[in-house]
C-alpha cells in the first residue's frame, strides 16, 4: 500500500510536468486554463473543469500552484509575457505585480531616437516597442483591477500582505509619464508631476526625512533612482536655461532691455527658486546610494551651470 501511494505521487508529479509542458509549448492558455474575468478571478478552461471535479489533491488551489510553477519555468526560459499571463491565471497577484514592477522600472527611460538608420535605430525601436507593450499591459491591469475601489485583486494582495506592491506599481506608472514629459521637452510639466509625487525634498530641513523615505522604497525603485534624480536636475536646469533666455538674463535692477521691473523681479525670484531646489537636490543625492557612479557628478555640473 505504501508503495502504491509512492507510485501515485510520482505519477502525479509527472502529470504536473506534462501539463506544464503542454501549457508552455502550445501557449493555449485560454483553452487550457481559462481566462481572468473582470473581477480578477479565473474562469473556464479545460483544466479548471478537470481539477474542480477531482479530490483535494487536484483542487482549484492545486491548479493555481501548477500554473504558478509553469510561470516560473516560463521566466527561466525568458518568456516574461507568458509568465505574466500564467501568474494572472494562477491568481498570484503579488508575484504578478513584482514582475510588472521590475519590467516597468527597467523601462522608465524613453529610448533615444537616432537621426540616421542603422543597428542602433533598430535597437531603439525594439526598446520602444517593449516599453509600450509592458506599459499597455500595466494600464489594462490598473484599469481593470486597481482603479475601481476594493477588488478581488486588492483583496488577494491584502491577504498576501503585498499592498505595498500596488503602491509601487502606481508610482512607477506615474514615473513613466514623468519621463515621457522629459522626453518631449515639457520640463515644467515634468517637474510639477515629479514634485507632486513627493520623492525629493523641497528644502534643506526635509532632506533627512527623505533619506529615510528613500530607504523604505521597493528595491526596483531604488535601483532606478539615479534616473529619477538625473531627470529632476535636467528639468530644473532646462527650466532655468529657458527662463534666463526669456528674461534675457535680467535682474530686478536692470531694465535696459525694456523689461518691466516687476516682471524682472518675478523672473529672478523663479530663477532663485530653481537654483535653491537644485542645491537641495545635490545635497540629497550625496546622502543616498545610487546605481550609476557618475550621476552625482553630472547633477553637480548642471547645478554649477545654473549659478
Amino acid at each position: 500500500l505504501q508503495g502504491k501511494n509512492r507510485t501515485s505521487l510520482t505519477i502525479g508529479r509527472q502529470a504536473r510536468k506534462q501539463i506544464q509542458r503542454l501549457l508552455l509549448e502550445t501557449r493555449a492558455f485560454s483553452l487550457l486554463a481559462g481566462r481572468v474575468s473582470s473581477d480578477g478571478k479565473r474562469e473556464g478552461g479545460i483544466l479548471s473543469e478537470h481539477f474542480s471535479g477531482m479530490n483535494a489533491s487536484t483542487s482549484p488551489a492545486s491548479l493555481s500552484s501548477l500554473l504558478s510553477d509553469a510561470a516560473q519555468e516560463s521566466l527561466q526560459q525568458g518568456s516574461v509575457s507568458d509568465a505574466a499571463d500564467l501568474l494572472a491565471l494562477a491568481g498570484r497577484y503579488g508575484a504578478l505585480l513584482s514582475l510588472l514592477n521590475r519590467e516597468l522600472a527597467n523601462l522608465l527611460i524613453v529610448p533615444p531616437q537616432q537621426s540616421k538608420g542603422g543597428s542602433s535605430d533598430v535597437a531603439a525601436a525594439g526598446d520602444a516597442q517593449t516599453r509600450q507593450f509592458w506599459r499597455d499591459a500595466a494600464l489594462r491591469f490598473h484599469s481593470a483591477h486597481i482603479a475601481n475601489g476594493r477588488t478581488h485583486v486588492l483583496e488577494v494582495l491584502e491577504a498576501e500582505d503585498n499592498l505595498a506592491l500596488g503602491s509601487t506599481f502606481q508610482l512607477i506608472m506615474n514615473l513613466m509619464v514623468y519621463f515621457d514629459r522629459c522626453h518631449e521637452g515639457l520640463w515644467e510639466e515634468a517637474w510639477l508631476l515629479l514634485d507632486n509625487l513627493q520623492l525629493l525634498p523641497r528644502s534643506e530641513n526635509e532632506i533627512s526625512r527623505y533619506v529615510d523615505t528613500f530607504h523604505s522604497f521597493d528595491s526596483v525603485v531604488k535601483q532606478s533612482f539615479h534616473n529619477i534624480v538625473l531627470g529632476a536636475m535636467e528639468a530644473l536646469h532646462n527650466q532655468h536655461m529657458m527662463l534666463k533666455s526669456v528674461g534675457g538674463g535680467i535682474v530686478p535692477s536692470n531694465t535696459s532691455n525694456n523689461v518691466p521691473t516687476a516682471f524682472a523681479g518675478t523672473v529672478e525670484q523663479r530663477l532663485f527658486e530653481l537654483r535653491r531646489r537644485a542645491r537641495v537636490l545635490v545635497t540629497f543625492a550625496g546622502l543616498i546610494p545610487m546605481h550609476s557612479v557618475d550621476t552625482k557628478s553630472r547633477i553637480a555640473q548642471m547645478e554649477a551651470y545654473m549659478m
